[in-house]
C-alpha cells in the first residue's frame, strides 16, 4: 500500500510539473503576440484564453502519437520543434525580418495538414488555446522533428489574411502585462535537452517514447522567480528569434 501511494504521488507530482510548463508556454506566447503585434501593426491582437476542449483534444494527440489534422473549429501548431525544421525557418524569415506575413500564410496554407510554422501562434483572430506535452515525432517532406508542445488554436479552423490584417473590434483585447501578471524570463536554448532520435523514420508520426527522451526545463519560465517585465523580454525575444 505504501508504494501504490508513493507511485500516486509521484505521477500527480508529475502531472503538476507538466501543467506548470504548459500553463507558462500559454503565457509566453501571449506575451510573444503583443510583442509581434507592436512589431508587425496588428490591430486586432486577442488573448489565447485556456479552452477545456481544445485541452483535452491536444493531450489526446500527444497521448496516440498519430499525426493531427485540422479541424472546423481549431487548427494545430507544433510548438518549440526540434531539430530546427526549414518550414518554420522560412515562415519565421518571411514574419521576422521581411514582414511578409501573406507570403508566410502562403507558405502555411500551401500544406493540407499541420506543419511547424512560425505563423500559427500569430493569428490575432484566434482567441481559444489547448496545449500539451508530447514525446512524438513526426515526418513531413522526409524531414523528422520533435515538439515540445501541440497547441490547437481556435475558434477557426482555417486563416485567410484578412484574419492577419483586419480592423474589427476586439472582443478580448490583450492588454500588456503589470508587474506581477503575465511576465515571463526569456527560455534559452540551452535550457532545452532534447536526446535526438538516432534514426530517421519515414511516415507521418513515430512515438519516441522509449528513445530516451528528456523534457526541457521550464523552470526557467516563472511567473515569481527571475521574472523581467515584457520591455525587456521584448528587446530578448527580438535577439532570439533573430538568431
Amino acid at each position: 500500500m505504501q508504494v501504490l501511494t508513493i507511485i500516486i504521488l509521484m505521477l500527480s507530482y508529475d502531472s503538476c510539473e507538466s501543467w506548470d510548463r504548459v500553463s507558462n508556454h500559454i503565457k509566453l506566447m501571449n506575451n510573444r503576440r503583443i510583442f509581434h503585434s507592436g512589431e508587425l501593426n496588428i490591430a486586432n491582437m486577442n488573448e489565447l484564453k485556456l479552452d477545456d476542449t481544445l485541452t483535452a483534444q491536444a493531450k489526446s494527440l500527444s497521448e496516440s502519437c498519430r499525426f493531427p489534422t485540422y479541424n472546423d473549429n481549431y487548427r494545430v501548431s507544433f510548438e518549440w520543434v526540434e531539430p530546427d525544421n526549414p518550414i518554420f525557418e522560412t515562415t519565421k524569415k518571411l514574419v521576422i525580418v521581411e514582414g511578409k506575413i501573406e507570403n508566410a500564410l502562403e507558405v502555411v496554407n500551401s500544406y493540407s495538414t499541420p506543419t511547424p510554422n512560425f505563423l500559427e501562434f500569430l493569428v490575432p483572430t484566434q482567441d481559444k488555446v489547448g496545449c500539451a506535452e508530447t514525446d512524438c515525432s513526426y515526418v513531413i517532406d522526409n524531414v523528422q522533428f520533435s515538439p515540445l508542445f501541440i497547441c490547437l488554436f481556435g475558434p477557426k479552423g482555417k486563416i485567410a489574411l484578412t484574419d492577419l490584417v483586419s480592423e474589427t473590434n476586439l472582443t478580448s483585447p490583450i492588454t500588456e502585462p503589470t508587474s506581477t501578471e503575465a511576465t515571463a524570463t526569456l527560455p534559452t536554448k540551452e535550457s532545452f535537452t532534447f536526446l535526438r532520435a538516432s534514426t530517421k523514420t519515414e511516415g507521418t508520426s513515430v512515438s519516441k517514447k522509449s528513445e530516451g527522451y528528456s523534457k526541457i526545463n521550464m523552470e526557467t519560465i516563472n511567473d515569481n522567480e527571475s521574472s523581467v517585465h515584457l520591455s525587456t523580454f521584448s528587446v530578448l525575444y527580438f535577439l532570439f528569434v533573430n538568431e
